[in-house]
């Protein structure tokens, strides 16, 4: 019985001991060390696919539309709409802006 309660004892000092010592712990705080330098990242470098000109979309939806003229050349997103007089009739061509 007496080897028990010295087991028990000794594992309620540890348990309890062990709470108080956590409680105790100090968080450092973070010190900037100016000689240190900080990591920089590179910059990230957008690639825009290549794109035709207005003037090169108009000579191609000129070239499905003959006898027409120009009228205007607008970039929407990724396609340009150009916009064609054929005879009375004013068609709208989309033309893929890249090559």
């Amino acid at each position: 019985m007496r080897r028990f309660t010295i087991v028990i004892a000794v594992l309620l000092s540890a348990v309890f001991g062990a709470d108080a010592a956590l409680a105790q712990a100090k968080v450092m705080p973070r010190v900037n060390n100016p000689n240190v330098m900080k990591q920089v990242r590179p910059k990230q470098i957008k690639i825009l696919p290549k794109m035709i000109p207005p003037s090169v979309a108009l000579a191609r939806a000129m070239a499905q539309a003959p006898g027409a003229k120009g009228l205007d050349v607008k970039l929407k997103g990724q396609v340009y709409v150009v916009k064609l007089l054929q005879g009375n009739k004013v068609k709208q061509l989309r033309i893929p802006a890249t090559p």
